[in-house]
């Protein structure tokens, strides 16, 4: 059974540092708390993830000023 979920969001961002997208994915958490990935490796996961997809839009590590 599950108890909630939790959304981890990071931006991913273009070549002009702008962000151009958002990657979510949900955390199911679970009421035994067996999970098979913790909270945290999740988020891990996430940020890596969204920082090779902005790496793969051009984008070097350096967020744009707000336009």
């Amino acid at each position: 059974m599950i108890h909630g979920v939790i959304d981890i969001s990071h931006p991913v961002f273009g070549f002009d540092g702008h962000i151009a997208a958002a990657l979510t994915i949900p955390f199911l958490e679970r009421i035994d708390g067996s999970h098979p990935v913790a909270i945290d490796d999740a988020q891990a996961f996430a940020a890596d993830a969204a920082k090779r997809i902005s790496a793969g839009l051009g984008w070097h590590g350096k967020a744009a000023a707000p336009r």
